[in-house]
């Protein structure tokens, strides 16, 4: 194993129990898999009483410097295909309490009008009454899936929402939002 590269046995572990969405933001937010894999590393080893005393200690100093590992990761998705001049806003509920690490933005190709030079399908995502993402405006992409990464503080309950809008007068376009949650 070369120096800074991943044990094997780890890449086979991220591979088992990371899905698509979470791999894509995955050198943003690959602390959770890191710990759920030593985790299970520390389940197998016997440690005394004194060991796990001291391991308790350390990761109560983590979450008083305010590292901490969430429980649970949600998305939140919206996702709508959008007749020809058709918009609207939806609405979600907050699973839980965390934290909004990204969101996601999905424009399938042929989102853009050559002849016109326009983008044919807009987008924004809010928490509330304020919009996140982008911070003002629509976001207009063709054949593109961004992800944002972001770190906003939800309640359980809270309201997110999405603004889908299709402005092509032609055809049908299928757009979607995912929001992911960490908390728990």
């Amino acid at each position: 194993m070369a120096n800074g590269e991943l044990p094997e046995e780890y890449r086979e572990f991220l591979k088992q129990n990371v899905n698509w969405l979470e791999r894509l933001g995955d050198a943003l937010t690959g602390v959770d898999e890191r710990v759920d894999y030593l985790v299970k590393q520390l389940a197998g080893l016997k440690l005394s009483e004194e060991t796990i005393t001291k391991l308790t200690e350390a990761v109560e100093k983590l979450e008083e410097m305010g590292v901490t590992v969430p429980k649970r990761t949600e998305q939140v998705t919206f996702a709508e295909r959008l007749a020809p001049l058709a918009g609207l806003k939806q609405e979600a509920n907050v699973p839980m309490d965390g934290i909004i690490t990204s969101v996601l933005f999905n424009f399938p190709p042929g989102c853009y009008d050559p002849v016109t030079g326009n983008y044919l399908a807009d987008m924004a995502f809010g928490h509330g009454e304020e919009q996140i993402c982008p911070s003002e405006g629509t976001l207009a992409l063709s054949g593109a899936t961004p992800v944002f990464p972001i770190s906003q503080k939800v309640k359980e309950n809270d309201t997110l929402w999405a603004i889908l809008e299709n402005a092509d007068g032609l055809n049908p376009h299928g757009v979607s939002i995912i929001a992911t949650i960490v908390g728990g």
